[in-house]
């Protein structure tokens, strides 16, 4: 599946250059810079491991990148944009996320700048539904069509067997082709092994990101500096959270937009927290248990910070 360049050079409208602050000649591309925290508390470390990442519907595993990201920015100016997507490249990298090295890759991150983000979701609502993710019914398609934050991000997933098939999560109703549920083809039951190796546990299924549409509602960033939303928006782009209105106990750049959070918890950068729980991310176990990944991913965020 790939977005048509006619469909994002329709909706976009060009944004003011907000964050004039940011030394844009660095790119912030060599060395990734995270805000130092505290060591926060076990419990507080543990509900953002086990409540900040959301499970792929399908598999009920916690998805990541496997193929090599590619990102794009449109809506800003040319060094504006370059300088997020080199941002997200630089952390990716950091962190152990796949970076694709091909100069003419399929764009997998499409990021819009607008001061018209609801005609994105309309947009997708319309004729290309598939890219906001799961849903069982029309109505649900609706609800996530609407954007409600300043900048918003929806997640296709494709679920990969344990002998290594490969298939896109659409739809479970799917309404656009039959009655597959996204399935590349044959049984779905053995497509994920189910019976052959004794359900979604331990079994080798994987869950990963295959797209993410992250759109930014130009018209209200004027009061945030680039580098913060840039950070932001590389948490959304990497990882895929349960909700976007959270507050974390821990200092982390997710509570940027979040309301009513408190100052000290919030970040201008990616905190050692976040690089901590990305690391954990993609080096946890993609075909294990939702707990035995959370749990991996605690055990590695705890290495990382005791360094």
């Amino acid at each position: 599946m790939k977005l048509l360049p006619a469909f994002c050079s329709l909706l976009l409208l060009a944004a003011p250059a907000f964050g004039q602050e940011v030394d844009l000649s660095s790119q912030a591309a060599e060395s990734v810079t995270v805000t130092a925290t505290p060591l926060p508390g076990r419990s507080a470390v543990d509900e953002f491991i086990y409540s900040y990442p959301r499970v792929s519907r399908r598999s009920e595993k916690i998805p990541r990148w496997k193929n090599g990201i590619c990102p794009v920015v449109e809506g800003l100016p040319p060094d504006f944009a370059a300088f997020i997507a080199t941002r997200i490249k630089a952390i990716a990298q950091k962190v152990g996320a796949p970076v694709s090295a091909d100069p003419k890759c399929r764009h997998n991150i499409q990021i819009l700048f607008t001061a018209r983000p609801q005609a994105v979701g309309d947009a997708l609502r319309k004729g290309k539904a598939y890219y906001l993710g799961w849903f069982d019914n029309l109505h649900q398609a609706d609800e996530l069509a609407t954007v409600t934050h300043d900048i918003q991000a929806w997640y296709t997933t494709a679920t990969v067997s344990y002998s290594g098939g490969w298939s896109v999560d659409l739809p479970r109703a799917n309404f656009f082709n039959s009655n597959s549920y996204g399935f590349t083809g044959g049984n779905a039951e053995d497509f994920l092994g189910v019976g052959k190796v004794g359900g979604r546990i331990n079994n080798g299924i994987a869950s990963y990101l295959h797209n993410v549409i992250i759109v930014a509602n130009s018209s209200k960033l004027g009061d945030y500096e680039m580098g913060a939303v840039a950070d932001y928006i590389a948490m959304l782009a990497l990882s895929r959270p349960k909700s976007f209105d959270s507050c974390w106990e821990v200092p982390s750049i997710t509570n940027l937009l979040a309301k009513d959070c408190e100052k000290l918890r919030k970040t201008a950068t990616l905190s050692d927290n976040d690089e901590a729980f990305l690391h954990g991310l993609y080096k946890m176990s993609t075909g294990a248990s939702e707990f035995q990944q959370r749990s991996e991913i605690r055990y590695f965020v705890q290495r990382n910070k005791e360094r």
